[in-house]
This record gives C-alpha cells, sequence and structure tokens, in this order.
C-alpha cells in the first residue's frame, strides 16, 4: 500500500466517525502514522485527500462506455460510491465542506451529461449552434445535481439502482427530443414559453 493509499484510507475511517469540520491534519497524520510534511508532500489539505479518495472510486465506472446502458450505470455507480460510504459521505455534507463535496459530484456529473449529449444528439447533428450547445448542458446538470441533492437531503434512503431505472426512464428519450426541439425552434429566438412572439 502507497503513503497516498494510507492517508485516503486513514481519512475516509476517521470520517465514519467524524465531522470533517472536526478532522484536523494533526488527527489525520497521527492516526495515519505521518508526519505533516509526508501528507504535504502529496496533498496540499484534507479535502484534497477525499477528492483524491472518490476520484479513485469513479475511475471504476465505464467511463470508456457510449451507449445508455453505459451512462445509466455509470450514474449508479456514482450513487453507489456515496452509499457505500453513507457515514463519510453524510459527514462531509453536513459540514462547512458541503460545497467541497458537490463541487466534486458536479466535475463527475459533467462526464456523464457531456456524454449523454453526445449520445443522444451531437453525433447526429442536432446541435451546431454553441448557445444551443451550451443551454442544453446547464439544463440537464441542473437536473442532475438536484436528484443528487435531494439523494443526499434525504440521507440516501432509496437504492441507486432505483433512482437512476427512474432518471433513465424520464430523461432518456427527453434528451433527444429535447436536442431536436432545440435546433428545430433555432431560429425562433423571438418566442416565448407560449410560441407567441414577444
Amino acid at each position: 500500500m502507497t503513503t497516498e493509499d494510507v492517508i485516503k484510507k486513514t481519512l475516509m475511517e476517521l470520517l465514519v466517525n467524524y465531522s470533517a469540520d472536526d478532522i484536523t491534519v494533526k488527527m489525520l497524520c497521527m492516526e495515519a502514522g505521518i508526519s505533516k510534511q509526508t501528507l504535504y508532500n502529496h496533498y496540499h489539505c484534507i479535502m484534497d485527500v477525499l477528492e483524491d479518495s472518490y476520484r479513485d472510486s469513479f475511475r471504476e465506472a465505464n467511463e470508456d462506455g457510449d451507449t445508455h446502458t453505459d451512462i445509466l450505470k455509470d450514474f449508479c455507480n456514482l450513487l453507489e460510491i456515496l452509499a457505500d460510504n453513507r457515514k463519510a459521505t453524510m459527514h462531509v455534507y453536513n459540514s462547512s465542506h458541503r460545497d467541497e463535496l458537490m463541487g466534486m459530484i458536479h466535475r463527475r456529473g459533467e462526464r456523464l451529461i457531456s456524454r449523454s449529449l453526445a449520445l443522444c444528439g451531437e453525433r447526429k447533428g442536432y446541435i451546431e449552434d454553441d448557445r444551443d450547445r451550451e443551454f442544453t448542458f446547464r439544463f440537464y446538470m441542473y437536473i442532475f445535481m438536484g436528484i443528487v441533492e435531494s439523494y443526499l437531503e434525504d440521507n440516501m434512503k432509496d437504492a441507486p439502482e432505483e433512482i437512476a431505472t427512474r432518471s433513465s426512464r424520464m430523461l432518456r428519450y427527453h434528451i433527444r427530443r429535447s436536442l431536436k426541439s432545440i435546433v428545430t425552434t433555432g431560429d425562433d429566438r423571438g418566442e416565448n414559453i407560449d410560441g407567441f412572439k414577444s
């Protein structure tokens, strides 16, 4: 086991029993049996260690998959990683480091949404306008982050597979129809939500 592995393992063990706000560099180093200098040789701060821990787990997902099923598995994998580390995740989420945790999840979500949009539309030429591409990406990122945050707010009560499947059923064809729609209405930028000129 490498020094980095020891540090990450120790932090996740501490987070089972302590809030992220209560864990200090001194505590982490003492439990890991290393000096502060050794820690700083590998990481900038404790949250840097945490992100590396989650990043290792995320890498195990099927990141190279290019089908809807692959992306669904990847989303389910993310939720399962959070659930497998339930106590640690909640001790970070309910601390002053919540934004950092959500930032880690957001970065993962960006990869998932980008792959979904590519699969459902960009490869078929549905989106050519950069404004349409950016708006569509942001729209689905809000949905993704909303689902994950609700999952955390509910203390991860529902099974990851159930959430992923429900999301899949709602979004699989919705994304494709949205991409087609945004192109066919792309020239009607003066229309309001009811289809009337503003």
